[in-house]
């Protein structure tokens, strides 16, 4: 009995320290297109819920980058999962998009996939991209 017990107690010592393996992260490559000129910034957010995704605090991985006329590439690093992807440009780079007096985004923007929504942004499974390695999306901004 004595024997099965220090059996018993070096098996659980060892799964106790034995390391768990952690997903490494991998980088997501942003191609975004449709930029208007090269003032301000184009931010990015990467949300990984549905209920995060509709609110301004709610990001798990986010990038601010000087926007390039026409064309630019943004890249992160992330854990692999599941996300929806937004991105816009911050023409006059205070750090949100703008809208005019009926809530209309006056600035440029877009979501993975390239979704839309009807009125207002698309649904976060409309934006779903699954990430398990090194993946590269592109983004049209309208």
């Amino acid at each position: 009995m004595r024997l099965l017990s220090l059996i018993l107690a070096t098996c659980w010592i060892h799964m106790s320290f034995s390391a768990v393996p952690s997903e490494e992260p991998v980088t997501l490559t942003i191609r975004v297109q449709g930029i208007p000129h090269s003032i301000g910034d184009v931010r990015v957010g990467v949300y990984d819920s549905p209920a995060k995704f509709r609110s301004s605090t709610g990001v798990a991985y986010q990038k601010v980058q000087a926007a390039e006329k026409g064309n630019m590439t943004i890249r992160l690093s992330l854990q692999p999962g599941s996300y929806a992807v937004a991105v816009f440009h911050d023409a006059n780079a205070n750090g949100k998009l703008d809208t005019n007096f009926l809530g209309i985004p006056t600035e440029v923007y877009g979501f993975s996939n390239n979704a839309r929504g009807t009125f207002g942004p698309p649904d976060f499974n409309d934006c779903l991209i699954t990430i398990t390695g090194p993946t590269t999306i592109s983004i049209r901004l309208d």
